[in-house]
């Protein structure tokens, strides 16, 4: 009877570390899905901040444009004034 107690300890006992090994596998496998979706959050914001600059650059060539038209503008008048006199 004692050695057959013995044997069924030591079985429940490899049983129950096999468990423990299992769960820290998982908790691994968690935590490297966080860290990618971190990652994939970063790239996101990236690529959001590259399209607010693009267009910031959009806006500043509608300026550059609408500048040149006063320019223009102010030259006809000129001529006129010349053309006047």
């Amino acid at each position: 009877m004692g050695s057959s107690r013995c044997g069924l300890w030591g079985d429940l006992q490899q049983q129950q570390q096999q468990q423990q090994q299992q769960q820290q596998q998982q908790q691994q496998q968690q935590q490297q899905q966080q860290q990618q979706q971190q990652q994939q959050k970063q790239e996101q914001q990236q690529q959001e901040q590259q399209q607010q600059q693009q267009q910031q650059q959009h806006q500043q060539q509608q300026q550059q444009q609408q500048q040149q038209q006063q320019q223009q503008r102010q030259q006809q008048q000129q001529q006129q004034q010349q053309q006047q006199k």
